[in-house]
């Protein structure tokens, strides 16, 4: 009798969770602040490019780019190795050129002006690769392939 009613207990507050949003995972989101007019928020899930992006749009937000020194410098001073370190996808994605990629929510290059140097994960092709931010005591725009599980970066 007991195990039937913890059950019902469980399936009531799970159904109550997916009617509120609660656990969609949009809790998860911490705000790091805001540079250049940009909000930035991070989600320590894994998750593959597409899946990231899909996953900020249901939030009311983009995948993230960095496109000047100072949102670098930023995202730079918020390295945390408990908190805000390892690999972040970002809204950029190969142009189907080898090496080239561009930001996805406005479609223009990502380039290396903003003062991070770029790293390729080896092993990986030069088309279907996707940008990520490696927070670390030296940040960089890492390489990798899309299907890749990482960490979310968002940006409003």
């Amino acid at each position: 009798m007991r195990v039937i009613i913890v059950i019902l207990v469980i399936a009531e507050l799970s159904l109550a969770m997916a009617e509120t949003g609660t656990g969609s995972g949009t809790f998860n989101l911490i705000n790091l602040g805001s540079v250049d007019g940009k909000n930035y928020f991070y989600d320590k899930t894994r998750r593959t490019w597409q899946a990231s992006r899909d996953f900020c749009i249901e939030s009311g937000m983009e995948l993230a780019t960095i496109e000047t020194p100072k949102q670098a410098e930023f995202l730079k001073s918020k390295y945390n190795y408990s908190t805000f370190s390892g690999f972040y996808k970002l809204g950029g994605r190969d142009a189907l050129l080898a090496r080239q990629f561009t930001w996805d929510s406005s479609g223009t290059a990502a380039t290396d002006i903003v003062g991070l140097n770029w790293r390729v994960d080896p092993g990986y092709s030069e088309y279907l690769t996707c940008v990520s931010y490696y927070s670390n005591i030296i940040p960089v725009f890492n390489i990798v392939g899309c299907e890749v599980e990482s960490f979310v970066l968002c940006q409003t």
